[in-house]
């Protein structure tokens, strides 16, 4: 919806999948570019790829003034960064990118884990708890390791490489 709420209707499609995609798929988004940050080359293709995402989500979803002129601006900032940031720029650019990916993604999943603990009913734990009758927190808890586990071996993997 439009309103800012994040609540988005959906016909069909597997809940097992959509309802961890915003949790687990974000904190994946910046896993991968915390790895792909590790060297210049890797960094300029993970900068590349985030512009060529947000335009294909432009295309297809984005129909507001204010979200297509936020994805135009970040499409040019990304792609540009990739052109013309050299060496460590463009690695500072593509793992900061990534950690604040990260960051965000786990403050939406506390967000997830408090609203269960309230007993919200309206939120995508929630929703997997009435098609499989597991409850609420028992997703959002496993989401939360998942997304700690990914963090974690992106972590690991930009360390080693060091």
């Amino acid at each position: 919806f439009s309103d800012g709420s994040g609540v988005t209707t959906s016909l069909g499609g597997s809940q097992f999948l959509m309802s961890p995609a915003g949790y687990i798929g974000a904190t994946a988004v910046g896993a991968l570019l915390l790895i792909g940050g590790r060297t210049e080359a890797g960094a300029k293709k993970a900068l590349v790829a985030t512009g060529i995402v947000l335009a294909a989500g432009l295309i297809l979803w984005i129909r507001g003034a204010l979200g297509m002129g936020t994805a135009l601006f970040y499409i040019g900032l990304f792609l540009g960064l990739a052109r013309t940031a050299s060496g460590h720029s463009a690695q500072v650019a593509a793992q900061f990118l990534g950690l604040h990916q990260c960051a965000a993604s786990i403050k939406s999943i506390l967000v997830l884990l408090q609203l269960n603990a309230s007993g919200h009913a309206h939120n995508d734990a929630a929703i997997l708890a009435r098609y499989t009758g597991i409850p609420a927190m028992f997703w959002a808890v496993l989401w939360t390791g998942i997304s700690f586990l990914i963090i974690f071996a992106a972590l690991k993997g930009v360390r080693a490489k060091r």
